[in-house]
């Protein structure tokens, strides 16, 4: 059996597409695990409304957080194999099928991904992901700081969960410690549609996220070298930054990080998107310590 997990706040015009592309795929043995986190909206009338015996729904009484609702849906899984879809993004059909039958035919591996179809919220362009195949590759990505998976478009064993400390990149820190478990792999193919929301948790706190990312791919390096999980320490490197002056900063970069990622998610001018990502990185100084380690990452990999 396969579990998917979901959590939802406040997003009912989204769900039934979410949740049809889930219940309709062509493996059946699944069961849909929504913990709604509170949501003041409509989510909960519809949800209680779904008649599908494979379908559960999990009430939080206040709102916890996504890192949290992620832990126990994990945590309520049956299946052997887990997959997490967010709400607004949809699958291919054969999704599951397609990622079962490659972690069956190889034990060897732990997780598996696919490539990405990329929509904005306005439902503009679709843009295609580039992510890695091959896990040597994947694993080369953890150093230069780049995209592994999109959330939606992995399927793990069980024996995975998420960690409470990462409020953000939660996902990240999940890919690390996959890679210290197993092999990691990409289905070539696009099998996920994902939503960029312009409004979303991502852009509004990326100064929050850029922070928790930078810890998980630093452990990635202390699990690999040393066999140590910076989360077991009582280091430095776990303080998390979010002053006035951050807010502020990050709040100035916002509007030109939208318009990098509305124009190259829609194959834009190159002169457009990279003139509004460089301002973006000017604003705020952090982000531009952390593009020039990619950078160098690059080249070290």
């Amino acid at each position: 059996m396969i579990s998917v997990i979901s959590a939802n706040y406040n997003n009912a015009d989204k769900l039934k597409q979410t949740i049809d592309s889930v219940l309709d795929q062509t493996y059946q043995d699944i069961e849909l695990i929504i913990i709604d986190d509170g949501s003041s909206d409509v989510s909960l009338s519809f949800l209680k409304s779904i008649d599908d015996p494979r379908f559960k729904l999990v009430i939080n009484s206040e709102n916890i957080g996504l890192t949290a609702s992620l832990i126990k849906g994990v945590d309520l899984a049956s299946g052997e194999f887990i997959a997490r879809i967010d709400i607004g993004d949809f699958w291919r059909s054969d999704k599951l099928e397609l990622q079962l039958n490659f972690l069956s035919k190889n034990p060897d591996y732990i997780l598996c991904g696919s490539q990405v179809l990329y929509y904005m919220n306005d439902k503009s362009e679709l843009s295609d992901s580039w992510f890695s195949v091959e896990d040597v590759d994947i694993r080369k990505k953890f150093l230069s700081h780049e995209g592994i998976f999109e959330h939606s478009s992995i399927l793990f064993r069980k024996g995975l969960n998420y960690r409470p400390f990462f409020r953000y990149s939660q996902d990240l820190d999940l890919y690390v410690r996959a890679a210290m478990n197993g092999k990691l792999y990409c289905l070539d193919t696009p099998l996920v549609y994902s939503e960029i929301n312009e409004e979303g948790i991502t852009m509004n706190k990326k100064y929050l996220q850029r922070q928790y990312q930078s810890i998980a791919y630093r452990n990635y390096l202390s699990l690999s070298v040393n066999n140590f999980d910076i989360l077991n320490g009582n280091s430095n490197i776990l303080e998390i930054r979010d002053t006035f002056v951050d807010q502020f900063l990050n709040k100035l970069s916002i509007p030109f990080f939208k318009i990098y990622v509305k124009s190259r998610t829609n194959k834009g001018s190159f002169i457009i998107w990279s003139s509004a990502l460089f301002i973006s990185l000017i604003i705020y100084p952090p982000y531009m310590m952390d593009y020039l380690y990619k950078l160098y990452g690059k080249i070290r990999s």
